[in-house]
């Protein structure tokens, strides 16, 4: 029976990281990791997870020199390293090199999932080819990693390890077998050996929210943006759009950090409509997701990187049932014409109006909207997608 290995930076299911952690969780990645776990342990496959958890580096984004790994958590094995910036990588090799000199045999029939591009992590490569020439390596890119700081001001420290990191990337994927994508344009800047691939931009949980009518225990609207909140995804935009809104009973509200929270700090002053919550844990994203009227995701433009990159969010907003609101980005598949509102240009008076409009949706038109989207996000379940993984690295057509 084949053996699965997946490499990964998954959190342990404990407060201790979100209390150690100064700046922020990439709740994304975790959500998109934790799917891939789900999705491969419903298709009843021999499943080994490892992970070296995606922390931020001491002493600027956590607390604490050491991650300390307990050795096993719900079929999760976690991976203690040295988190000190400039040290970490070479930490979280050993760790992971460790592990895989000590537990894999070399006549295993394994297969091995890495997610994630980072550099330990496509390095393992390497190893297990030389090591293991028979294993197959499939590698899940869900950034490229010159798109992974998008902050206009990089130290010249940053910049120089930074082009280090891509020239580990290009030579290791080499050893990589197959790879899975977000978008089709990732296939073209990483995919240089012509290899096997598949595009996945988004994984749903398999969690299915009633259907909770419109003003349910509220009298005002409510327009919620969770995330990220850097200048570069049209945070001001939003803000002017929101602002030009004649009716009083619609509030917007923000939830998580960035560069420009300063702004909406300051706006938020001036417009008690305004609201921001700071960070909030997975959990409780999820349920102000469930409860808003409105979701948003106001990036926009035509800069490169948006061709490699399709916004997260937008699967955790489908999955709330509520009208979801989103520029046509080139990393979002026509696929999603159906459930998602575009305004008709990126003008802030067409971004009013859509918001406007979807607020005051009736009932009737809420639950249309809320089972076309159940209908969608079933094709784009954890077991359907890692489904198209494991054919893929088994090479059967899907």
């Amino acid at each position: 029976m084949d053996k699965y290995l997946f490499i990964c930076g998954v959190l342990p299911s404990d407060e201790n990281v979100e209390k150690n952690t100064k700046n922020f969780i990439q709740f994304a990645a975790e959500n998109y990791q934790r799917n891939i776990i789900s999705g491969f342990k419903k298709n009843k496959i021999n499943l080994i997870s490892i992970s070296t958890p995606f922390i931020g580096s001491y002493p600027l984004n956590y607390k604490k020199i050491f991650f300390k790994a307990k050795k096993k958590v719900n079929d999760i094995v976690y991976l203690s390293f040295n988190n000190i910036w400039g040290l970490r990588n070479f930490s979280r090799y050993k760790s992971l090199k460790r592990y895989v000199v000590n537990n894999i045999k070399p006549n295993e029939n394994l297969k091995v999932i890495i997610y994630s591009p980072h550099t330990p992590f496509v390095k393992l490569s390497k190893l297990f080819k030389r090591k293991y020439p028979s294993i197959e390596i499939c590698l899940i890119v869900p950034d490229l990693p010159q798109y992974m700081n998008l902050k206009e001001k990089k130290t010249l420290i940053y910049r120089f390890f930074k082009k280090i990191d891509i020239y580990l990337f290009n030579k290791y994927i080499s050893f990589v077998d197959k790879f899975v994508f977000l978008t089709k344009d990732m296939n073209e800047v990483v995919n240089k050996y012509n290899k096997e691939y598949i595009v996945i931009e988004g994984i749903a949980s398999d969690n299915q929210n009633i259907f909770k009518p419109n003003g349910r225990t509220k009298s005002n609207k409510i327009i919620v943006y969770t995330g990220l909140i850097n200048e570069r995804f049209g945070i001001e935009k939003l803000i002017n759009a929101f602002k030009a809104i004649p009716s009083v009973d619609i509030e917007l509200h923000f939830y998580g950090t960035g560069d420009f929270v300063e702004y909406v700090v300051e706006q938020s002053k001036s417009n008690n409509r305004i609201k921001y919550f700071g960070i909030v844990n997975r959990s409780f994203s999820t349920e102000v997701q469930i409860n808003a009227d409105v979701l948003v995701n106001p990036r926009f433009g035509n800069s490169e990187y948006l061709k490699f990159s399709f916004p997260s969010k937008i699967i955790e907003y489908l999955n709330s049932g509520n009208p979801v609101v989103s520029y046509k980005l080139e990393g979002i598949p026509e696929e999603y014409d159906d459930v998602l509102f575009y305004p008709l240009d990126e003008s802030v008076e067409q971004l009013s109006k859509t918001l406007m409009n979807l607020c005051y949706l009736n009932n009737k038109e809420r639950k249309v909207l809320f089972e076309r989207q159940r209908k969608f996000l079933r094709s784009k379940n954890d077991q359907n997608a890692t489904l198209k993984i494991l054919k893929l690295i088994k090479g059967e057509n899907w």
